[in-house]
């Protein structure tokens, strides 16, 4: 990503500093690691109604069909995930 990777939400009047392009996230995009199921865990938990499971995480992790990935930030934070 040439350009880092830009996250934020839009709340009130004022536009958030990463919507509004003053503020950039870099980050690393690599294979998700059975140590990254609590950064995971943590933004799927706030995401959705009905979260998936940790366990449902773990069995992704071990398929030979599916590929899934973090964002990583600098202090190693997982800053997003897709699966």
């Amino acid at each position: 990503m040439p350009g880092g990777l830009r996250v934020g939400v839009h709340l009130g009047v004022d536009a958030d500093p990463l919507v509004a392009g003053n503020l950039r996230v870099r980050a690393r995009v690599r294979t998700m690691r059975a140590g990254d199921l609590d950064g995971v865990m943590a933004i799927e938990d706030v995401s959705f109604p009905s979260p998936w499971s940790r366990g449902m995480f773990a069995e992704e992790l071990g398929r030979e069909f599916s590929d899934p990935i973090v964002a990583e930030g600098a202090d190693g934070e997982i800053l997003g995930y897709a699966v």
